[in-house]
């Protein structure tokens, strides 16, 4: 039975999670700018906010059904397959807390940068006195929910 209480707690956190990254990441919304506000005080790094923290949370996505199967007494091959794919973005996710470039996937910065047309020709984001220049003509908050 705790398995099953386990299961839907990490269904819940670890969806939560993923909607906090994802809304904070690719939109401009009230609650972006409250998870930006929130995530910025409380982030080790741009790396954490971009990739350990959605790898977590798929990880406890994906720690429900082998919590699930244990349970059940699922066999141990399905039993090694599920705690792979629990462990696999933990491990990404703690690699990734070193200071490797960012996937633009990914990256808060350049998503923002893309959504404003911020971009240079190359794609690559325009210098950031233009980008505070853009920040103080517009009522629009940075990418660490600063306005």
């Amino acid at each position: 039975m705790k398995s099953y209480i386990a299961a839907i707690v990490g269904l819940l956190l670890g969806g939560g999670i993923l909607h906090a990254w994802w809304t904070e990441t690719y939109t401009d919304s009230a609650l972006a700018i409250m998870w930006r506000r929130i995530s910025s005080a409380t982030a080790i790094g741009r790396n954490s906010q971009a990739v350990t923290r959605p790898l977590i949370a798929i990880s406890l996505i994906l720690g429900a059904p082998l919590a699930v199967a244990s349970e059940l007494g699922a066999p141990d091959a399905v039993i090694t397959v599920l705690s792979l794919c629990f462990i696999t973005p933990i491990v990404v996710g703690l690699i990734y807390l070193l200071p490797f470039p960012l996937p633009r996937l990914v990256d808060a910065h350049y998503q923002f940068c893309k959504r404003h047309n911020l971009l240079d020709k190359n794609g690559t984001p325009l210098p950031d006195d233009v980008i505070e220049r853009y920040l103080a003509e517009h009522d629009v908050c940075d990418t660490n929910g600063e306005q």
